[in-house]
Parts: structure tokens; sequence; C-alpha cells
């Protein structure tokens, strides 16, 4: 009965995790700060990116070194002068890099919006007279009375501002020089600022974050290869009929060679680091934000512009040629089911009505998390009927790789 299914892989993060690859937010971070201190003129090798992880022996890197090739690994010179020449100057490295110390790249997406928000804030607020200026000296001047106006938020807008390079500090002057392209005038005086060029600046350097953590999951992730090729155990020793994958990396295809999909190439959600048309944003604007049109924020209208492999899963159905009666099973392995991802979720877990559709969760550690984020996305009588109905099951651990590939550990 079983064989009758027709499988379909959907990977998130937890895939990549699972197998030990370093793709946390905060994996990225740390290498990328390693990076920007680096001040040798050679190659960077694997246990210098992670030497704090390695140093204090992190069960998961200690895996990471047992499972692959890492002594052979590295960043050479070229490449990494050009990630280190991005980091400098890039305001969303910066800005992560100081308020942001977590795990998930969530988080990330959450403090994107937030900083949307809080740019919105600054642009939104009354444009007394005089607060910009023109100086013979100095050119255009934005006084500190504006600043304190935001209270306990008046450092961090500050900062927003100057990290943009849209202001920048006078010492001891109590004014800030701001770039006249960012301020609206009328005559001469300036009556707002440039909301356009504004928000263009914080996506013209969202656009080179993009590039950098590409760059991360091309010579790093994507390079890191198993010391012994990988069991294609349980499901992924079965026919498969399709993969969908909102991962940046190419693992799967990597890892499991002889487990490629019949009905058409791996596909990338969120686009792939090789074909450099990654998606990175936020799900949808805020009701403040709709009025500055700034789309290229929100990962659909990425997905779109980067021509990425999102039509399938949101017609999945139809791309699959469902016909009435056939089985499919759904094995959804290590996204978090979160909000971010709402639209694709729900074309995946309501199919079409005359195909029979089983969707395996297979979760780490425990089930509650995902319970939780179905539940917000598709409504909690929506998701109590699936279970009843057996269309959704949260039952599955996710595979232990280290317990599937044991083995391996015998060879080296």
């Amino acid at each position: 009965m079983e064989d009758e299914y027709k499988r379909i892989f959907v990977l998130g993060n937890g895939f990549d995790l699972a197998h030990y690859l370093p793709t946390q937010y905060i994996h990225f971070i740390e290498a990328m700060e390693v990076i920007e201190h680096y001040t040798q003129s050679k190659n960077i090798y694997f246990d210098e990116l992670f030497h704090y992880r390695l140093k204090h022996q992190d069960d998961f890197f200690k895996h990471t070194c047992e499972l692959y090739a890492t002594d052979d690994l590295f960043i050479d010179f070229p490449d990494l002068f050009k990630i280190k020449e991005k980091l400098k100057g890039n305001f969303w490295y910066q800005h992560f890099k100081k308020y942001l110390k977590v795990n998930t790249w969530i988080d990330v997406e959450t403090e994107i919006e937030n900083t949307l928000l809080d740019v919105h804030h600054i642009l939104s607020s009354n444009f007394m007279k005089d607060i910009i200026y023109l100086n013979d000296e100095f050119g255009y001047l934005i006084n500190y009375d504006f600043w304190e106006s935001f209270g306990t938020k008046k450092q961090m807008y500050q900062e927003i501002f100057y990290n943009l390079k849209i202001t920048s500090d006078i010492e001891h002057a109590g004014v800030d020089h701001i770039c006249s392209k960012y301020v609206k005038n009328y005559g001469t005086c300036y009556v707002s600022f440039n909301n356009e060029e504004i928000y263009k600046r914080l996506s013209d350097t969202l656009d080179g974050f993009k590039i950098i953590f590409q760059k991360y999951i091309s010579l790093v992730i994507n390079k890191l290869e198993p010391k012994v090729p990988f069991y294609p155990f349980g499901d992924l020793g079965k026919e498969i009929e399709a993969v969908f994958t909102f991962n940046y990396s190419n693992s799967f295809e990597r890892f499991y060679p002889n487990s490629q999909p019949i009905r058409f190439d791996i596909q990338y959600i969120h686009g792939s680091a090789e074909k450099e048309n990654i998606v990175l944003g936020i799900s949808e604007l805020n009701e403040k934000l709709k009025k500055y049109k700034i789309f290229n924020f929100v990962k659909s209208y990425q997905s779109i512009i980067e021509n990425t492999d999102y039509e399938k899963i949101i017609d999945l159905s139809n791309y699959l040629g469902t016909e009435p009666k056939e089985k499919f099973e759904l094995l959804i392995w290590g996204h978090s089911l979160d909000v971010s991802d709402k639209k694709y979720i729900l074309e995946m877990l309501n199919s079409k009505q005359d195909t029979n559709w089983e969707s395996h969760v297979w979760y780490f550690q425990r089930p509650h998390n995902y319970l939780a984020n179905l539940m917000s996305i598709m409504g909690e009588e929506s998701v109590l009927k699936k279970i009843k109905n057996r269309e959704i099951r949260l039952d599955t651990p996710a595979p232990d790789i280290l317990e599937q590939n044991k083995d391996l550990k015998e060879l080296f």
C-alpha cells in the first residue's frame, strides 16, 4: 500500500542543519565577522572561519568535521578580498551584526521589516522649520533637535542614517551633514525627506547583502564535501516524484545523486546561490509601508524578478498533472511552516479534493512549534480537521544523519 504513494520532498533550512552544514544565521554572521577583521593576504580556511566554535568544542561543528573534508575547504584570497570589501560599507550586515544576535533567518526577516518601519517613522515625523539648512562651510545640515524628538530611539535612528551614508556626524557641531539627494526642497526651503531615494538606498544595500550571502553559500556550504557518500536511507532510497527546496544550497542533489526527482529538476523556490538569484526579504508589506510602493523588499516580488522556481509550488497539482484517486505523500523536512512562507504552505497543504494527499512533517526534537505555526497560518479548526483525516501527520522525527551514516565513522 505504501508504495502506491508518489513522494514529494519539500526541504527547508532544517535539512541542511540536519546534515551539519553551518547555515544558521549566526554561523554566517560569525564567519563574516572573521573575514571582516582578517588582515592576512592569503586564503582563509574552514578552521579559521569557525575558530571560535571549534575552540569551544561546539558539538554541531564537531559533527561537521566528522562528516566533511573540512581541512580541504578554503576561500581563496581574491574572493576573500571581494567579500571583505563588500562587508565594509554594507548597511544590512553592519546593522544585523550589532542588533541581531539570534540563530534563525526568520528573525532576519522580522528585523528587515522593523527597520523599514523605523525609517518610515523617521520620514513621517514633522519636518519643522530650519531642521535642514544650507551652510557655506559644511553644505546641507540637519539639526540635532530633529533626533532628540525620537526619545529613546534617538541613537538607533541616527545610526541608521549614518550607516546608510545618508548623514554623517560633524564633531562637536551639534549637527549632521546630510546628502542633498535625500531631501526635497521648495525654493530655498527644505520641506521633506526624499522617501524614494532613502528606500532605494536601503534596497541597494539589501542587494549587496544578498550577494555576500550568496558567496557564503557557494564558497563554503556548497564546497563542503562528505568524506564518504551519504546513504540514501528510508524514503530517499525510493522513487521521488518531485523535490522543492526553500534552501539556497545544492545539498540535496550533491548528497543524494541517485535520489533525483523523475518529474522535473529540483525546484529552488527562493532561488539558488549557484544561479545567483536568491530571494531574501519580507513576506508582505506592512500597511504603513504600502504608500512607498517598496515591493522590492517582498519575497514574492523578488521571486518574479529573479525568475526563481516558485511557479510550480504555487500551482502544485497542475504541474504534477495529478489524476483522480492518485496518491501523493508530501514529506516536509526542515521547514518551520512559519508565516514567512504562508502562501506556499497553504498551496502545499490545500491540494485538489479529488487527489489523495498525505503530508508528513518531519520534525526536530518536538512537533510543538510546527503545530503552532500551522494553526497560526491555517486556523486551528482547519489543522485539526486535516490531522483527524490524516491529511497532515506530525508523528515522524526528522532523520538522524549521524545515526543513518554511523558506519562512516569506521572508514576514517
